[in-house]
């Protein structure tokens, strides 16, 4: 088993950092509760909804969590026929290892 948790604040966004080695039938969900409990928390009772900051969440897997050839998804609020966004405040980066091409990682290649 090995997991590895990084909370931070990055240019006034909250960003949580988890890598997962083993499977878990629900990481989906327990990476919805982290991103929900880093959100509720960030704002002091009677402060206004708009100093909400973006929270990130980045998990980085050593398994397949999605039936797709991609390595990076990334998932946003959006209405589902429109496709319109509710908010930029929720952000869910996954990173499949497992799906990444050998030979196409370089060093010097960041994630902005």
């Amino acid at each position: 088993m090995g997991r590895l948790d990084i909370n931070m604040k990055v240019d006034g966004r909250l960003v949580n950092i988890e890598m997962q080695v083993d499977e878990e039938d629900d990481y989906r969900e327990r990476t919805l509760f982290y991103w929900a409990r880093m959100f509720s928390s960030a704002l002091r009772q009677g402060r206004d909804y708009g100093e909400l900051p973006r929270t990130v969440v980045i998990s980085i897997t050593d398994f397949d969590l999605f039936g797709c050839a991609e390595f990076h998804s990334e998932f946003r609020p959006l209405e589902t026929t429109r496709h319109e966004e509710l908010s930029d405040r929720m952000s869910l980066h996954f990173f499949e290892l497992g799906k990444v091409p050998a030979g196409e990682l370089n060093p010097k290649d960041m994630l902005r």
